[in-house]
């Protein structure tokens, strides 16, 4: 078993890990700035709070493996540009909020270069490596005849729901759609797919609460065609 184990990490190290050993690269930017180079306003703060929830390697990997992928406005320093995006992301502040760093308009015009037009190949990309840069198939058989209990130990993966709450300003957008029960508010519900190590390998779409219950996001997720004919899921008690 060991061996097996050996060569299926061997081969996700070899796929996904080698950034490991990368260096920072050096983008040349394709737009030509009138202003010199400035560095954000309190970066040290952001580089802070980013490194205590998120930790050093997962910052890095979205600086040199995602955000370096594209181009951005703004006479600011590359790097820092995606430590913006990423701590916009990570603290949930709002764009105008991000004006203690970075003027809003333009942290808003990297944020549409990173997320607006991009937003298909971000998302293909990211799906592709939740599911195969932590876990395979052959991982979670072994590790599931391991470590569940007696029982279940066909069970590789295993599906539930998750409600947050949401605040919203548009006009256009009915509350009533957004109803959560659990939270006697509005909010979104979001199905998550972890393997027997707990590592969340699938993330839906989130929808509001009151029209997209577990069950019907369920069939709309179409795992039939995500899930591997050897790998067997558990659901709570919602389906």
């Amino acid at each position: 078993m060991d061996v097996i184990i050996n060569n299926e990490l061997t081969k996700i190290n070899i796929k996904y890990w080698q950034f490991l050993d990368r260096n920072y690269p050096i983008k040349i930017s394709n737009y030509k700035h009138r202003e010199e180079i400035k560095n954000i306003t309190n970066i040290q703060k952001i580089k802070k709070e980013l490194v205590e929830k998120l930790g050093y390697t997962t910052v890095f990997f979205f600086l040199i493996n995602i955000f370096v992928k594209y181009d951005y406005k703004g006479p600011y320093v590359f790097m820092e540009k995606g430590l913006c995006i990423l701590y916009h992301l990570v603290t949930g502040k709002s764009i105008r909020d991000m004006n203690d760093y970075i003027p809003y308009t333009s942290f808003h015009a990297i944020y549409k270069e990173f997320w607006d037009n991009n937003k298909n190949e971000i998302n293909r990309n990211i799906t592709e490596l939740l599911e195969n840069m932590f876990s395979s198939t052959t991982l979670r058989i072994i590790n599931a005849k391991e470590i569940n209990p007696i029982g279940f130990k066909n069970i590789t993966l295993f599906l539930d729901g998750h409600d947050s709450r949401i605040d919203y300003k548009e006009k256009d957008i009915k509350k009533r759609n957004f109803y959560s029960y659990k939270f006697k508010n509005s909010g979104l519900r979001t199905q998550v797919m972890y393997d027997v190590n707990e590592f969340a390998i699938y993330v839906s779409d989130s929808k509001p609460c009151k029209s997209y219950n577990d069950e019907q996001m369920f069939l709309d997720m179409k795992l039939e065609n995500k899930l591997s004919q050897n790998d067997c899921i558990a659901f709570d008690g919602g389906y």
